[in-house]
């Protein structure tokens, strides 16, 4: 199946890797999945931080 979809593009003279139009686009890709994967690493400390100052603001609501 795989070879299917690249015999055109091997036709044509493409290699099927990606393509970049601009010189600074690999760098900016490495920069966007490093934030997407931080973000998603980091939100379960975020949620729980939250959560936790949450608690401690209710609690100091209901003793003062």
């Amino acid at each position: 199946m795989k070879n299917q979809l690249l015999l055109p593009c091997l036709v044509y003279g493409l290699s099927g890797g990606l393509v970049y139009l601009n010189p600074a686009e690999p760098f900016n890709l490495y920069l966007e999945v490093g934030f997407v994967a931080g973000l998603f690493v980091a939100s379960p400390f975020v949620f729980h931080l939250n959560s936790a100052e949450l608690q401690i603001c209710q609690v100091l609501t209901f003793t003062s």
